[in-house]
């Protein structure tokens, strides 16, 4: 064989090789970003119903405080 063949089939291999890694990191790239944005929605959503409860805990301590007052205005004890 010939130096032009060997390194026609060097180039041939070399880009077979590249050319099959690069495909198969782009499908992994993308079925990694619809991983991510599938685990963003559900982060979302945590944080979302997390939120809720951070304000409902924030309304029931301040009913808690205002009914403790009202206790403590009709002369209860331990209140």
């Amino acid at each position: 064989m010939t130096a032009e063949v060997v390194t026609a089939i060097g180039a041939i291999a070399t880009a077979t090789i590249g050319g099959t890694f690069t495909v198969m990191a782009h499908l992994v790239r993308k079925e990694n970003n619809a991983t991510h944005e599938s685990n963003r929605r559900v982060l979302d959503s945590i944080d979302r119903r997390t939120e809720q409860m951070d304000t409902k805990l924030d309304r029931h301590g301040e009913w808690i405080a205002g009914h403790g007052a009202w206790h403590r205005g009709r002369g209860d004890a331990d209140v």
